[in-house]
């Protein structure tokens, strides 16, 4: 479907690139369950597929995939031992002084894909590096997109997997990519210290829903809380831990990422109060 847009009319095909990228981040959200071991109840088939049909396909390695994120749980908040803490302190979050450079420099910036290439090599850093150190692992990745390749040659043309597969790639999966991350926890680490606040599930509006957010990527606090559960239990998870009154009171008002329904804020707006209370800018930055 989003292949063919673009051959209604070359002018759908930047919603085609926005469509492909933001699967290609849902192959990433299933990698993740395949990462926890909850994509399916036979791990070993769990691995080939988060190996060859989730983890190469987007340039990732499964080990390294799950080595980082596991890390990152059991180190959550950590300015040193946390990936995601580090990338943030290493981007430059904590070094933009309030919330116009905060747009400028990530937002604005992000959207025009002049400062995507940081969290590329973030993904490259925790993410591929079996790919680099294991030549095994770099001839793999090669079989598996020259299998994409074919496909596209056979089904639309020789620079179908240019088009329709790399671009979509280093576009709209690094800014979906990036957005994502800063959502789930910046502007509260360093800043609280219980886990509950430390963590923010989305609820953004339809629109933004068809785009970002499948496979329960939504719900990031639900499965810090309890990682065990697979993603299609994350919303029923959700709906009973509603009845704590802590938790419940960490969802009040969360959003999107970039929308929110009713009185609800989204995560930029969430960071962009965060800069302007000062508490950003109170956190201690390790170096």
């Amino acid at each position: 479907f989003s292949v063919s847009l673009s051959f209604q009319t070359p002018y759908l095909y930047p919603l085609t690139i926005l469509l492909i990228g933001s699967r290609q981040r849902a192959i990433a959200s299933l990698l993740h369950e395949a990462a926890h071991l909850t994509l399916m109840s036979n791990r070993q088939l769990s691995r080939v597929i988060g190996e060859y049909l989730l983890a190469y396909p987007i340039f990732q390695n499964y080990e390294a995939y799950r080595r980082s994120h596991v890390k990152m749980h059991h180190h959550l908040g950590n300015q040193l031992t946390d990936p995601d803490h580090r990338y943030y302190i290493d981007s430059g979050l904590y070094a933009v002084s309030d919330r116009f450079d905060f747009f400028l420099h990530h937002v604005l910036k992000s959207i025009t894909l002049t400062n995507t290439s940081r969290y590329f090599i973030y993904l490259v850093k925790n993410r591929a590096g079996d790919i680099i150190a294991k030549p095994m692992q770099g001839i793999k990745l090669l079989l598996v997109h020259l299998t994409i390749f074919a496909i596209f040659w056979i089904s639309v043309g020789p620079l179908g997997y240019l088009l329709f597969w790399l671009v979509p790639y280093f576009t709209a999966f690094q800014v979906i990519g990036w957005f994502s991350e800063i959502s789930e926890h910046f502007g509260m680490f360093g800043v609280y210290d219980d886990e509950v606040k430390m963590t923010r599930n989305r609820f953004p509006t339809l629109i933004e829903r068809i785009f970002i957010g499948m496979h329960g990527d939504n719900y990031h606090l639900t499965h810090h809380l309890f990682p065990g559960v697979p993603y299609w239990n994350l919303s029923k998870a959700h709906q009973i831990l509603m009845d704590d009154p802590s938790y419940s009171e960490a969802n009040k008002g969360c959003g999107g990422i970039f929308t929110a329904r009713g009185d609800a804020r989204s995560s930029l707006a969430q960071i962009f109060e965060a800069y302007r209370s000062g508490k950003i800018s109170a956190v201690v930055v390790a170096q």
